[in-house]
């Protein structure tokens, strides 16, 4: 999910989805939904790309890149 708010939304905000500052505004939810949407859609366009974009992503979560 943080791939594709990253994605479709920008780092501010997945940034303040991931400080948990309360419950999850319908707005938010709304905007996480269009971005699941759409990265479902481009999953099926280029499903090899995708993969590897949120490969190269998780590598950086791991490594404790800052988004």
């Amino acid at each position: 999910m943080a791939f594709a708010c990253l994605r479709y939304h920008g780092k501010s905000f997945v940034r303040k989805l991931a400080a948990g500052d309360g419950k999850i505004t319908t707005w938010q939810s709304l905007k996480i939904a269009v971005a699941l949407f759409l990265w479902n859609r481009a999953t099926k366009k280029d499903p090899w790309g995708e993969l590897y974009r949120i490969t190269k992503f998780a590598q950086k979560w791991k490594e404790g890149d800052s988004i």
